[in-house]
């Protein structure tokens, strides 16, 4: 069987229901598929530009929000390894 990868389903749900709902934020701001789709492409030329690619450890240090989803995707669909970390945490979780 081949993997179906979650970059590979936000990618087509995008291209068959770009007006949809993707996402809703807390604040209640809701993100079509097509701007999510376009806040990625803009964050990975960004990730892409500073060196990630196939295997790239990417930690997305940013508030839980449809920014934050789109940078994760983003590197996804390069072929890296996303890490979210929420930047309110307490030091002791998010420390290397």
């Amino acid at each position: 069987m081949t993997p179906y990868l979650l970059d590979q389903a936000l990618a087509a749900a995008a291209r068959r229901y770009r007006e949809h709902t993707a996402l809703i934020a807390t604040e209640g701001e809701s993100w079509s598929y097509r701007r999510l789709e376009a806040a990625a492409a803009a964050w990975a030329a960004r990730l892409a530009a500073g060196g990630c690619g196939p295997g790239a450890r990417v930690g997305v240090w940013m508030a839980k929000s449809p920014e934050a989803v789109a940078a994760l995707w983003a590197a996804m669909r390069l072929g890296g390894i996303a890490v979210p970390f929420d930047p309110w945490a307490p030091a002791a979780r998010v420390a290397v």
